[in-house]
């Protein structure tokens, strides 16, 4: 099983990963090294936005409905409205936002829909696997990336919108993932008539709150270099630094899908008898 789900992660994530890497010239070329520091730089703070909002709860969906079969509503519908939640406090913040224009440009005011779309698309990916649809996960790999191809193409290369070109076609790829997961999950059928159990949404964030300083700690190792260069060199030096950084990036694949795999057989383990 194990051998199985490395093999499935496998196919989505090095396709879609490839397609990304594939982008770079593309970005090169349309974008200026300020731009693509902008761009990025929403990207990077979506990164340390999502688990924080979000309370760490998209790593607790996948361990309490997976094999419980009886938690799937409760838990779905309790991680949606705490994306909901979030993206209602940080609509608040768009002030704040805005005046950074150096992190930021003129686009601080799309981290809220940013942030919105990225927690549920990540929320219900991991419902996907834990109700063990793995090929539907891995397949939404390869089609948000070939979204996210045809709208850089378009409106990057053959509109020239720049960095609201880039921030578009993220927006509108993982907006069709969520309708992916959403069809292919059963979301609304799952969510009729939910309710919220609260001794079980208790153990949820009891379990996700201690995962929050684990994925600060990763952002901080692998994003907040930025933040610095942006301090002290301009966004244009952060640019070529974010841009030489996609290529190494690729070499964290292979651990990459080995813990995902490793992570549902590991679970299904514990829970057995």
């Amino acid at each position: 099983e194990l051998i199985r789900n490395i093999l499935i992660f496998g196919i989505g994530t090095f396709g879609s990963k490839l397609i990304q890497f594939l982008l770079i010239p593309l970005y090169s070329i349309y974008l200026s090294t300020t731009d693509y520091s902008v761009s990025d730089t929403l990207t990077s703070t979506i990164s340390l936005i999502t688990p924080l909002m979000t309370i760490g709860i998209t790593d607790g969906v996948l361990r309490f409905t997976i094999g419980q079969v009886s938690h799937r509503k409760s838990i779905l519908k309790f991680s949606m409205l705490v994306c909901i939640c979030g993206t209602a406090t940080l609509c608040a913040f768009v002030p704040f936002f805005n005046n950074m224009t150096e992190m930021f440009g003129s686009y601080g005011y799309l981290i809220p829909i940013l942030y919105f779309t990225s927690s549920i698309k990540t929320m219900l990916s991991q419902y996907c696997k834990a109700i063990e649809k793995n090929i539907t996960y891995a397949l939404d790999g390869i089609i948000s990336s070939l979204t996210l191809t045809t709208g850089s193409l378009l409106l990057i290369g053959h509109f020239q919108m720049g960095v609201m070109g880039y921030i578009l076609a993220n927006i509108i790829s993982r907006t069709v993932s969520i309708m992916y997961f959403v069809v292919l999950c059963k979301v609304p059928s799952t969510l009729y008539h939910a309710k919220i159990d609260r001794e079980l949404t208790k153990e949820l964030v009891a379990y996700s709150l201690p995962l929050m300083p684990n994925n600060l700690s990763w952002w901080i190792i692998q994003m907040s270099d930025r933040y610095m260069l942006i301090f002290f060199c301009g966004a244009a030096l952060n640019g070529l630094y974010s841009m030489a950084y996609k290529i190494p990036s690729i070499f964290n694949l292979i651990v990459s899908i080995f813990i995902s795999a490793f992570g549902i057989t590991a679970m299904k383990e514990c829970d057995s008898k």
